[in-house]
């Protein structure tokens, strides 16, 4: 098992790309960045192939700062994903 770790920027795509191997990604934490504003929210999304509607960015958790600033996920990953941070232009994320 190896860590896996990413920080998302607001408005920018994050992709995942499976290695050759059959891996697959365990997303376990969403955690917002420590420069968030009081009461700032912003929306963790993903696009991945196979989704139903693929091309169209599924939330995962929404993160507040000072109230929810992180959340726990159970995700898996075979195949490639894109994450985004939406909702704040200054504030990043992370994924874990």
């Amino acid at each position: 098992m190896v860590f896996w770790g990413v920080e998302l920027k607001a408005g920018k795509k994050m992709p995942y790309v499976p290695p050759p191997e059959m891996m697959k990604l365990h997303v376990s934490m969403a955690t917002l960045g420590k420069n968030a504003k009081p009461n700032e929210r912003v929306f963790v999304e993903c696009t991945a192939d196979g989704m139903e509607d693929e091309g169209k960015p599924i939330p995962l958790c929404v993160l507040t700062a000072g109230k929810q600033e992180n959340c726990q996920l159970d995700l898996l990953f075979s195949s490639y994903a894109e994450f985004t941070l939406t909702g704040s232009s200054t504030t990043s994320g992370y994924l874990s």
